[in-house]
């Protein structure tokens, strides 16, 4: 991601850090986020390294893309993966650490966005593949899982492009 940043935009300085350790001075920036990766930090280092580095009036932010499994056809795949996969589990709730950012004293606001993206049926077969929990199995178990899958997606999408809806929650919190 970085590399498409620098391409596209080679006037925004791009810095790669741990976040529980940051290597900025105090009070020098007006953003820091986590995006994504904020379950990747501890809580307890990454808030008041991030507060350390805000200016005044500065935001942190840290937002999270779960799919959108009220959609039938996500609810639908997602019972097939129940069914098919001892090891599923879902990875949306898990991640939202509203509790963190207010248990450090902060002001939380609060969005939640929708959004989608059109993706080959391939990308979107290697985006399960992804999953730790099909990490975890052996190939031969994981091959007729992902056919079905690739059958379910083609009926559903004869085009190959297949339609994922997104929520994105999205949690900012200025420094005080």
């Amino acid at each position: 991601m970085a590399a498409v940043l620098r391409e596209v935009s080679p006037e925004v300085p791009v810095v790669k850090a741990s976040g529980d350790e940051l290597p900025f001075h105090d009070a020098s920036v007006d953003f820091v986020t986590y995006a994504q990766a904020f379950h990747w930090t501890e809580p307890g280092r990454s808030i008041p390294e991030a507060l350390r580095v805000l200016r005044p009036g500065g935001a942190l932010a840290v937002w999270w893309n779960v799919k959108h499994y009220e959609v039938p056809r996500l609810a639908a795949q997602q019972e097939r993966m129940i069914a098919a996969l001892p090891t599923y589990h879902y990875y949306g709730g898990v991640n939202v650490r509203h509790r963190d950012l207010t248990e450090a004293g902060l002001e939380v606001r609060t969005a939640r966005l929708r959004w989608e993206r059109r993706i080959p049926v391939d990308r979107a077969i290697d985006d399960l593949t992804s999953r730790s929990y099909f990490a975890v199995l052996e190939p031969e178990q994981r091959a007729p899982v992902l056919a079905a899958e690739r059958a379910a997606l083609l009926a559903e999408f004869p085009d190959g492009q297949v339609v994922e809806p997104y929520l994105l929650d999205l949690f900012v919190a200025p420094k005080p």
